[in-house]
């Protein structure tokens, strides 16, 4: 039997029950009737779907009901009361029960049969390096025998034989998610690390996920026209930490002082593990990662922690310190799910494929002497600095470190 074949009866009634939704009609026997999909986008209706219509604060979510009947909608979920055809369901709270991301994702997750509960989720978020860890995390487990999904800013890979796919959102909506994480446990995924943003965390669109390790890179000045402080950023980021089961891991960096903030909202039960790639505050920490020597090549370094796992050394085919502190959390991140002895890690470690659009290197088929060209996803101060600060040393004498980079205006200005 698969796991499609295990899910539980897809109607109206079954969907909602226990959630504060009822039938605007009871007695309607379309409540009973199989549906084809659910979704919260009026645009993504097929015939035979359930829509949520999420409130918008205003009268707009009548049009997007209109629109997703037209469109052959079975089944709505609405604000308040509205008008619908014979044939279609109506639920809606009664105006007791907000219809918002966090109740479309508990419709969605019975829909498709709670797949987040069959997976480890490991998620990871922060200003800079969230792809970065995650991308590191996913490969780490893959070495370690565990098939584990992606779900980030560059893309979605679900495991599925058509690879990875271009992603629209760093974290999908609520809905979309479940969906997501259903065709990862399809395609045989027993894990997923994925990106979780302030902007979804601040939506509700991780709640009612337990996530097996939550990881926190740094925190700096971005997403400003959203958020409005920095307090609020750091508190959005902070929600992710609510959500490690009481049998998971938070990952704090010692050299961020933010990562405090993130340790208030830890659970009782959760164990921590503190990370850093620097000797000098190295004492505390349950992770360390040492650099000896640092080139354009990548970096030798000696990687201490995980439970009993001896100090080994490893070569690491990534381009400056800070992807040393996006690999020791990468670490941690795989431990609470695989371990690796310590030879097993540093091939691991050694094979690790470069991560898309991070100080990637672009390369042409023929031998012409030309300048080392890396494109990376640096787009706030502080990576940008980072990014420089890596490559800086890496210059030979009476050469120059050129920068071409944008910096678009339409969202947080203040980062011009």
């Amino acid at each position: 039997m698969g796991y499609r074949d295990t899910m539980p009866a897809r109607t109206a009634n079954a969907l909602t029950a226990a959630l504060g939704l009822t039938p605007a009609d009871p007695a309607a026997a379309a409540a009973d009737r199989e549906l084809s999909d659910v979704t919260d986008d009026s645009r993504a209706v097929t015939p035979g779907s359930l829509f949520i219509a999420r409130s918008t604060g205003d009268e707009r979510w009548r049009s997007y009901v209109t629109d997703a009947i037209w469109r052959g909608a079975a089944a709505v979920v609405a604000p308040g009361p509205i008008g619908v055809p014979a044939g279609v369901t109506l639920l809606h709270g009664h105006g007791k029960t907000p219809i918002d991301q966090r109740l479309a994702g508990a419709v969605a997750a019975r829909f498709f049969g709670e797949p987040a509960k069959r997976l480890h989720l490991l998620g990871v978020t922060g200003t800079n390096g969230k792809t970065t860890v995650a991308t590191l995390t996913q490969s780490l487990l893959h070495a370690a025998g565990v098939r584990c999904g992606l779900i980030g800013t560059v893309a979605v890979d679900t495991g599925g034989p058509a690879g990875p796919r271009p992603a629209e959102l760093t974290t999908p909506g609520a809905v979309e998610l479940q969906r997501v994480f259903a065709e990862m446990v399809e395609h045989g995924c027993a894990a997923c690390a994925m990106e979780v943003s302030s902007h979804a965390l601040h939506q509700g669109r991780a709640e009612g996920l337990s996530f097996r390790a939550a990881v926190f890179t740094n925190l700096t000045r971005d997403h400003l026209d959203y958020h409005g402080t920095m307090d609020a950023y750091a508190a959005a980021k902070a929600r992710l930490f609510r959500r490690v089961g009481p049998a998971g891991r938070a990952v704090l960096p010692r050299e961020d002082a933010a990562a405090a903030r993130m340790l208030t909202e830890v659970g009782t039960g959760a164990s921590l593990a503190w990370t850093t790639a620097d000797p000098d505050v190295a004492w505390g920490s349950d992770y360390l990662i040492n650099a000896h020597d640092l080139t354009a090549a990548g970096s030798r370094v000696t990687i201490s922690g995980g439970g009993e796992r001896e100090p080994f050394d490893a070569d690491v085919p990534l381009i400056g310190e800070h992807n040393l502190r996006n690999l020791i959390q990468a670490i941690a991140a795989a431990d609470a799910v695989a371990p690796l002895p310590p030879e097993d890690l540093a091939r691991a470690i050694a094979g690790l494929p470069p991560v898309p659009g991070r100080l990637e290197p672009v390369t042409l088929d023929d031998d012409r002497p030309r300048p080392a060209v890396l494109v990376d996803y640096a787009h706030t101060p502080d990576a940008l600095e980072n990014v420089l600060r890596a490559l800086r040393p890496l210059v030979p004498d009476g050469h120059r470190l050129i920068v071409v980079f944008g910096c678009g205006g339409d969202r947080d200005r203040t980062k011009r």
